[in-house]
Order: structure tokens, then sequence, then C-alpha cells
């Protein structure tokens, strides 16, 4: 009675210990890095622009410098120890059309300073030059979202929260790009209107 029943707790146990060591096992295989190396690093470059931090390496997997690719890409990274890595739309740093700074030079008798004499119309273009610029940086970040948005859907385990976190900061800089284009139509009619004394 005492051999069955010492029998049975060791099956038990044994059948208790495998199955955790396979459930542990499986799950480290999907999820942790530690104890890991690499077998090999890579620059990143996003957008033209290669950012300080490689890329690591492992079993024909890449893994990005999260912070690094993050703030290249605009974004404002935070971590939770509970939630993990938090990618959002920066605050900090928003798309804007930069005004012009002319500065003009006031002449004074022993100054051999001349005065630059920008007309309005060298002043719209310049401001036309200023939002193609905004323009094409903003449809740069458009650009790499996306990319990274599409990599992120065709990853084995495609994370809902960044899939949304992408679809959201797209949306947005789209509604930027809508608005500097409505702003460089605007210029370049006030423009056309200088130059045709109109």
């Amino acid at each position: 009675m005492k051999k069955a029943k010492n029998a049975r707790t060791a099956v038990v146990a044994f059948i208790l210990g495998a199955a955790l060591a396979t459930a542990t096992g499986a799950l480290a295989d999907g999820v942790s890095l530690i104890g890991k190396s690499f077998d090999g690093q890579f620059s990143v470059t996003i957008n033209g622009k290669k950012i300080d931090a490689a890329a690591g390496v492992s079993e024909g997997t890449s893994y990005l410098p999260v912070r690094a690719v993050g703030e290249a890409l605009g974004l404002a990274v935070d971590f939770d120890s509970k939630e993990g890595i938090f990618l959002t739309e920066s605050t900090t740093e928003p798309v804007s059309t930069p005004q012009p700074s002319v500065s003009l030079a006031t002449p004074t008798p022993s100054s051999s300073t001349k005065t630059p004499n920008y007309t309005p119309a060298m002043l719209k273009q310049r401001e036309i030059v200023d939002v193609k610029a905004d323009i094409r940086d903003v449809s740069g970040v458009i650009s790499g979202y996306e990319s990274f948005l599409s990599r992120v859907k065709e990853s084995a385990n495609p994370d809902p929260f960044t899939i949304s976190n992408m679809e959201s900061a797209i949306a947005t800089h789209k509604t930027k790009l809508a608005e500097l284009e409505r702003q460089l139509s605007e210029l370049e009619a006030e423009y056309q209107a200088l130059i045709s004394g109109k």
C-alpha cells in the first residue's frame, strides 16, 4: 500500500515536472533572449539616416534597438515593467510650418553693410520652399511608419496595440500632410498673384 502510494506520487510528480519543464521551455523559446548570444550586428538606416545603435541578429531574427528606432521615427519611447515598451507619437516635436526669418540690417553712416532687398515675391517663394521641405519630411515619416506597420503585421505574432498606435500615427501625419499641401496651394496662388502684379 505504501509502495503504491509512493509510486503514484512519483508518477504525478514526474508528469507535473515534465509538463512544467516543457511549458517553460516552449515559452522561453518564443519570448526570452536572456542567455542567447547574437550572431552578428548590422547598422540600421531609417529614411536615409543611419542611427547610432546597431541591430542584433540571433538565429536568423533581427532585433532592433527600440529606443533608437522609435526616436528616429519621431516616436516617444516609454517603458513600464508590467506592460512593456510603448511607442507613441511624440508631442515634443510637432510638425509646423516655419516662418522665414529675415533680419534686415540697418545701415549706419560708418557701416558698409548693405540692406538686403527682399521683395514680397521672394519672401513668398521662401515660404513655399519651407512648406515643400515640411511636406517631404512628413511624407518620409509616413513612409517609415507604413513600412514598420507592414513588418509588424507580417510578423509571427503581430501586436494589436502596436498596430493600433502605428495606424493612429499614420492617420495623424496624413492629416498634417493634407494641411501642408493646402498651405502650399495657397502660397503658390499668392506667389503667382505677386509675380503677375494682381
